[in-house]
């Protein structure tokens, strides 16, 4: 399986979902729009992931539509899409979520809690690192995934193959 992905800045890099893509003998291909200004193309991506970022998907900067053109062709082609962060709010907002200002600017380690029963085997109450200062809607076709203390909309599913977690859980060492 050829996994997409898209970094938004060096410091918010794949961490853990590169870990689990390679044990999993996938190819990942990561994207630098914001550096090269070069997305995925739809027909070589089987799985997109989309990183966090300091920009906001408000913002008027050509790549960022550009990205939702892709989200939404994906989704057409049931292909699953995971974003973390920015990419849960670009996926919100292809989805016809507002992005607006959140109600708590949440930054380091606080636990976000289980809402939905919809992906089995997650605990109930998760310690999650946290970094926004942004928060989307639950896109109308999505459903609550998980909630913290400050902030209600953590994260959504939509369907079967589209996840946004506003907090991040890919931290890793690479």
């Amino acid at each position: 399986m050829r996994i997409n992905i898209i970094q938004h800045t060096p410091n918010e890099r794949p961490g853990s979902i590169l870990d689990w893509a390679h044990d999993r003998g996938h190819d990942v291909y990561i994207y630098h729009p914001y550096q090269f200004g070069i997305l995925p193309k739809v027909d070589e991506t089987d799985m997109l992931v989309i990183m966090g970022g300091p920009m906001s998907v408000n913002d008027d900067i050509d790549w960022i539509e550009f990205e939702r053109d892709i989200i939404r062709e994906l989704a057409e082609r049931d292909v699953p899409i995971y974003g973390a962060c920015f990419g849960a709010q670009q996926i919100a907002k292809t989805f016809g979520a507002k992005i607006t200002t959140s109600t708590a600017k949440e930054v380091g380690w606080a636990p976000v809690y289980l809402k939905s029963e919809r992906i089995p085997g997650i605990y109930n109450k998760l310690t999650a690192m946290h970094w926004h200062g942004e928060m989307f809607e639950i896109p109308k076709n999505g459903e609550l995934l998980f909630s913290s203390d400050l902030v209600e909309n953590q994260g959504f599913i939509i369907g079967d193959r589209i996840v946004g977690l506003q907090f991040h859980f890919e931290l890793g060492t690479d």
